[in-house]
């Protein structure tokens, strides 16, 4: 399949630095990531555009291929331009994108441009009410920040509102929760444990420093010797 067009809207060249995109094979409606996957042994897999709704199917294939290709697509924190996500990313929350387009189509939305503010917050609120886990959360409002954040590169009927969904707040605010796979769950080292590496480092810092910072200078002198042909200097004896 050729790449995704709109009228007035050119694709963007691949980034410096990036092997370019080839135009995508496609199978029945979806989008294999295999031409933009570097590693032999990564299994092929792709995107599945049947399952959007047909109001806004080619509009998301466009998205989706500004993510791929465009150079800087944009961020939530930095709207002007940004790295491009990775292919493991966009395979990733792919799922959240299409539940946020199924969401849409059910309030007879045919196109981003008809969403409001207002929309959006009742959206939320259905995403805060589903039996979900935080991280599906966390990913159902991130799909729609990212899809604001490439409005600058997106034609004009595909961009969301001018000011940013839910007024920029972090999803960690709009839920009152954090996700529990970004919260620390490494074991606390033991308090006896630490006193002891403690010791041991004011040990090494005021006992050993010394030493070991004059053992490394003749050893650096020493390969230098060698390295030009030299012989070494010996070794002087450890201090008493």
């Amino acid at each position: 399949m050729a790449r995704p067009r709109h009228r007035g809207a050119a694709a963007p060249p691949a980034a410096a630095g990036h092997r370019p995109l080839s135009p995508v094979p496609v199978r029945r409606g979806a989008l294999e990531r295999r031409p933009a996957v570097f590693e032999e042994h990564a299994k092929a897999r792709s995107l599945n555009f049947a399952t959007i709704p047909r109001p806004l199917r080619q509009d998301a294939k466009y998205y989706i291929w500004q993510l791929i290709s465009h150079p800087s697509p944009g961020t939530i924190r930095h709207s002007g331009g940004g790295d491009r996500p990775a292919i493991a990313t966009i395979l990733t929350v792919f799922s959240s994108f299409k539940e946020f387009l199924g969401w849409l189509h059910h309030h007879d939305i045919t196109a981003f441009a008809q969403v409001t503010p207002a929309l959006l917050d009742e959206y939320l609120l259905d995403v805060d009410d589903e039996q979900i886990s935080m991280v599906r959360k966390y990913r159902r409002v991130g799909e729609v920040r990212r899809l604001w954040s490439a409005r600058g590169i997106l034609p004009q009927r595909m961009r969301l509102p001018a000011v940013p969904p839910w007024g920029g707040e972090e999803s960690r605010d709009l839920f009152g929760r954090i996700r529990l796979d970004r919260d620390n769950r490494t074991p606390r080292i033991g308090e006896l444990t630490m006193q002891h590496l403690l010791i041991w480092a004011i040990r090494f810092t005021e006992d050993f420093a010394e030493d070991i910072v004059a053992a490394h200078a003749e050893y650096e002198e020493s390969r230098q010797c060698q390295l030009n042909g030299a012989p070494g200097r010996r070794r002087r004896s450890a201090r008493g």
